[in-house]
């Protein structure tokens, strides 16, 4: 990251690290999204915690990298409810983080070769 680039609101720009992945060649091209809860439509799920949220950083002091879902019943009420990759896609890494609880962290290539 450049010393004196920030992004919006003179905030640092959410970084993306490179994540080394084996046998990329042979990962399945992103045919579309699907809903990672309440699946198949996303129904009775709300998004909590989105994307470099402005908000998230000022109370943090650090960017939120993903989407948070909750049922809308809310408290726990989604504890051990199915969630589903978003698109196809390989798992980098699954593990439980003290911080955000269990993390599944997949990778997906887009039509364009991207990898996301």
């Amino acid at each position: 990251m450049d010393e004196g680039r920030t992004g919006s609101a003179g905030l640092p720009p959410l970084e993306r690290g490179d994540i080394p992945l084996a046998g990329t060649e042979s990962m399945p091209v992103v045919d579309g999204w699907d809903f990672p809860a309440g699946w198949p439509d996303g129904r009775g799920y709300y998004v909590a915690a989105g994307v470099a949220e402005q908000a998230y950083y000022e109370r943090f002091g650090a960017w939120h990298t993903g989407e948070d879902w909750n049922d809308l019943r809310m408290g726990d009420s989604d504890w051990g409810a199915p969630v589903h990759a978003a698109a196809h896609g390989v798992v980098v890494e699954a593990k439980r983080y003290p911080s955000w609880g269990n993390v599944v962290l997949l990778s997906h290539r887009t039509p364009e070769g991207a990898l996301l």
